[in-house]
């Protein structure tokens, strides 16, 4: 249910949640005002819809917070936006979908804002493709309920897909 909430849908309803996850209303209104009360989503009261809410942290600080490599790679990701001007972010891949962990804003006028938590899923993000070339994940490979992107779908053949990977390693 919490991934329903994403940066492009900060709100949702208890309809539109029980369609994605295919539970009945009553389910989802229920899980939703147990969430509420631990301050893990808020109703915004015009709205009546449901948004993340600060209680969350309580599970993600930790994780964050022993995230090492955020602090080991800022000081170079800041030092890369200065040098480059434009913005820099940090993911993180769990083999399915690559996660923003952390960001350096660029100075450039028009830039590309990514914001924390932002995940890509799907073969047509660069930072997906980058992290297959590594060896991370299947092509292909999705999550319940988002969008599959294929390579054949990019118009890439398996081995023209590997190719493009061998040469995404030859360039970094």
């Amino acid at each position: 249910m919490l991934r329903c909430f994403t940066v492009d849908e900060p709100e949702c309803g208890v309809t539109e949640i029980a369609e994605a996850v295919g539970l009945h209303k009553s389910s989802v209104s229920r899980t939703l005002r147990t969430l509420e009360a631990e301050r893990m989503v808020a109703q915004n009261p015009d709205t009546k819809k449901y948004r993340l809410n600060w209680g969350l942290l309580s599970i993600v600080g930790p994780l964050l917070s022993h995230l090492d490599l955020r602090s080991l790679a800022y000081p170079i990701m800041k030092e890369l936006a200065e040098q480059t001007r434009e913005t820099v972010s940090l993911c993180v891949f769990d083999g399915v979908e690559a996660i923003v962990v952390e960001h350096v804003q660029g100075t450039e006028m028009i830039r590309h804002v990514t914001p924390i938590g932002t995940r890509y899923l799907s073969l047509a993000h660069a930072t997906v493709r980058v992290f297959h070339a590594w060896g991370g994940g299947e092509p292909g490979l999705k999550t319940e309920g988002a969008d599959e992107v294929q390579p054949a779908v990019l118009g890439w053949s398996k081995e023209s897909y590997d190719q493009h990977c061998a040469e995404i390693r030859e360039r970094l």
